[in-house]
């Protein structure tokens, strides 16, 4: 018996309008690991590891936490086009602990759709799939609430990158 593919995914979203041209949005992309950190007190470390900025083949070691719940991944930039309106970064599977001794194991792939507005606004809509190497690995994530709490998380600092853009 296979395990259905969706059976092993979860999905975290975030939209909002900023009141900011597509061209801003991405320059804060390109510079992100200027103002990663600052974005809320869980993230530990973001360093690009082969680059200066972000572009499309940049290597970025991340580690952040929240509440309880730690991880580290090797991020890739597979996706970066402002004329299309999208950057994408995908982690392989990556270990993720639990109250320091639960291990989940994913794959991350957080992609953001950038269209302008036309009238001086733009719409960002950031989403975040988290690829569990097992239905039992997503079930753990479940039972600790890691959808919520990833789910606050991507809400505070995707929230806080629209102030400072803004």
């Amino acid at each position: 018996m296979s395990i259905k593919m969706r059976d092993r995914i979860m999905h975290l979203n975030f939209s909002t309008i900023f009141k900011k041209e597509t061209k801003d949005v991405f320059y804060f992309l390109k510079h992100l690991d200027r103002w990663y950190l600052q974005l809320t007190p869980d993230h530990k470390k973001f360093i690009l590891l082969n680059s200066k900025e972000l572009k499309v083949g940049t290597e970025i070691e991340n580690e952040e936490s929240s509440q309880g719940q730690y991880l580290k991944h090797l991020y890739t930039v597979n996706q970066f086009d402002e004329n299309a309106g999208i950057f994408q970064m995908e982690s392989p599977a990556s270990r993720a602990v639990v109250w320091g001794f639960f291990r989940l194991k994913y794959k991350t792939a957080l992609t953001i759709n950038i269209k302008n507005n036309r009238n001086g606004t733009c719409l960002m809509t950031s989403n975040l799939e988290l690829v569990f190497t097992t239905k039992a690995d997503k079930d753990k994530a479940l039972f600790f609430k890691a959808d919520k709490i990833w789910q606050k998380h991507m809400n505070e600092e995707m929230t806080k990158a629209v102030a400072m853009v803004g």
